[in-house]
């Protein structure tokens, strides 16, 4: 569970604060766990939504894309981040704004939809692809700025 609070903070820091209040929901909730699936899974969903709520209550999502970046909805082509080692990868996702981190999480480890991911964060479906593509655009340029 500290690897998906690591992934949503911005640092170790952040990262043991969400797991705290994690684990605080998880013992608080567990008479509410109902036997039809993986525990594990069900835990996940109650860090996640942990690491949801910190960012929101201490960092102030980003609502809006940098206007440098709110037509650029390219996609991208190849996988340039198959082949990178998971610490490679979390050193660019920590240098995300937190609103991108959050959605990129989301959307792209994770699996939620961008309906859902708006629904959770209480923002609309086209600011959610924004950051999305913002975070995006962002890793690919630190990837060719750090020459990796």
């Amino acid at each position: 569970m500290y690897g998906i609070c690591l992934r949503y903070g911005g640092n170790a820091t952040d990262a043991e604060e969400i797991l705290q209040n994690g684990f605080i929901r998880l013992f608080t909730n567990l008479g509410h766990f109902r036997f039809e699936g993986p525990l594990e899974g069900w835990a996940r969903s109650i860090f996640i939504n942990a690491a949801i709520s910190y960012n929101k209550k201490f960092m102030k999502l980003r609502q809006e894309v940098e206007l440098a970046f709110a037509g650029d909805f390219t996609s991208i082509q190849e996988d340039v981040l198959s082949g990178m080692a998971v610490k490679e990868m979390l050193a660019l996702i920590h240098r995300l704004p937190v609103g991108c981190r959050t959605i990129f999480n989301l959307y792209e480890i994770e699996g939620f939809k961008h309906d859902e991911i708006a629904d959770q964060l209480g923002i609309s479906v086209g600011t959610s692809k924004s950051q999305l593509n913002y975070a995006k655009t962002a890793i690919r340029q630190m990837l060719k700025s750090d020459g990796t």
